[in-house]
C-alpha cells in the first residue's frame, strides 16, 4: 500500500472527463462489472543506452472487462497483457507531496484510490488510479522498470466502454419477490450447518445473508475464511480510511446455496445447487447440481443432500 512513508514517482497531465456523463458519486459496488478501455500517456522513458528521458506517445491499449470483488477491496482488470489486481488504498495515506516534479492540481482524490504492483512483460509496473467523478473514469500514474534499465512513467486512464453497472437498489420494496421466501430459506440452512456444528440455528444466523436475483432465485450466502470457517455476514466497512477496515476478517471463499422453487402436476420441488466460488476471481471452485429432485422430498431434506453431495464442511466460527 502508498502510505506518506513512501516516495515513488509518478507523471501527470490534466484530468480530461468523459463528455455526456453526470454520475456524482462512486461507481464501485460489490460484484461490480464493466468494459473498459486502457490508455497509458502522455509519459516519458528513460533510455539507459543515451542516458537521458525521451517523451512517449500516447497509446491504447486495448479493452478488457473489470470486475470490483465481493470485498470491494480488489479491482481486477483482464488487460490485454494479462491479469492485474488493484487493491483498494486510504485515499489520505497518499502524500503526493513526496511524488517529485509531478502537479497533481487537476486530479480528483476525494472518491476512491486503488494501487497496484505486479512484474509483466519483462518489467515491474506500479500504478496508481483515482476514481473520478463524472462517469466511471480512472485516472493516475505509472511507472515501469524493465529489466533492461528502461524506465517508463506516464499517465494511466481507465475509461468505461459501453457504459458503466447500475449499483443495486437499497430500497427493499424494489427487490425481487423470490419464489422460495428469505425466512423459509434461511432457516433450513441454519438448520442443516446448526446441526454439523453442533450449535443452535439462532446462532448461526448471524453468518449467513439472503439475496434475491432479478428471476427470483434465492440465494443463501455464508463467508469463509482460508479454513473455511464461517465469518461473520456484517461486510460493510470498506472504506480504508475507516479505522474500523481492518477488523474486519477478509473472506477467502463464499459459499452459496441457490434455492429454485418447482410447481408442476406433481407437486412443489424444490431444486438446491450448492457451489463454492473464490472472493477474489470469482472463479467456482467447486459446485454440485442435483440431477433430479423428488416431490416427496421437502426444502430441509434438499438443502441438507445438497450440502453432503458438495462434500466442503464449513467449520463452525471460532467467536
Amino acid at each position: 500500500m502508498i502510505t506518506k512513508s513512501k516516495s515513488i514517482l509518478f507523471a501527470l497531465v490534466t484530468l480530461c472527463l468523459l463528455p455526456g456523463v453526470a454520475r456524482a458519486q462512486t461507481i464501485l459496488f460489490s460484484g461490480a462489472e464493466w468494459q473498459a478501455e486502457h490508455i497509458f500517456g502522455p509519459g516519458m522513458v528513460y533510455a539507459p543506452s543515451a542516458g537521458r528521458w525521451f517523451p512517449a506517445p500516447t497509446i491504447g491499449m486495448g479493452d478488457s472487462p473489470v470486475r470490483v470483488n465481493q470485498h470491494m477491496d480488489r479491482m481486477i482488470m483482464e488487460d490485454p497483457r494479462g491479469r492485474i489486481v488493484f487493491y483498494r488504498v486510504c485515499k489520505d495515506d497518499i502524500d503526493l507531496e513526496d511524488i517529485p516534479n509531478v502537479d497533481h492540481t487537476g486530479l480528483d482524490k476525494n472518491l476512491t484510490a486503488w494501487e497496484a504492483n505486479y512484474y509483466m512483460n519483462g518489467g515491474q509496473t506500479q500504478t496508481l488510479l483515482f476514481e473520478q467523478r463524472g462517469g466511471g473514469v480512472f485516472i493516475g500514474t505509472s511507472i515501469t522498470h524493465s529489466d533492461n534499465g528502461q524506465i517508463g512513467k506516464g499517465q494511466y486512464t481507465v475509461s468505461p466502454i459501453g457504459g458503466i453497472p447500475n449499483p443495486p437498489s437499497d430500497d427493499p420494496q424494489n427487490e425481487p419477490t423470490p419464489d422460495t421466501p428469505k425466512e423459509l430459506g434461511l432457516q433450513a440452512v441454519a438448520n442443516k450447518l446448526a446441526t454439523e456444528m453442533g450449535v443452535t440455528p439462532d446462532y448461526i444466523r448471524q453468518y449467513m445473508v439472503a439475496d434475491v436475483t432479478e428471476e427470483g432465485h434465492l440465494y443463501i450466502r455464508v463467508w469463509l475464511g482460508p479454513d473455511n470457517r464461517a465469518l461473520l455476514s456484517e461486510r460493510e466497512v470498506n472504506d480504508p480510511c475507516d479505522p474500523r477496515y481492518g477488523n474486519i476478517t477478509p473472506a477467502k471463499n463464499l459459499y452459496n446455496f441457490k434455492i429454485t422453487k418447482l410447481v408442476d402436476d406433481e407437486g412443489t420441488h424444490y431444486f438446491i445447487k450448492t457451489q463454492v466460488v473464490d472472493v477474489e476471481t470469482g472463479v467456482i471452485q467447486r459446485q454440485y447440481t442435483p440431477d433430479t429432485v423428488d416431490a416427496e422430498r421437502n426444502l430441509q431434506q434438499e438443502v441438507s443432500t445438497s450440502y453432503d453431495e458438495l462434500g466442503l464442511d464449513i467449520l463452525k466460527p471460532l467467536n
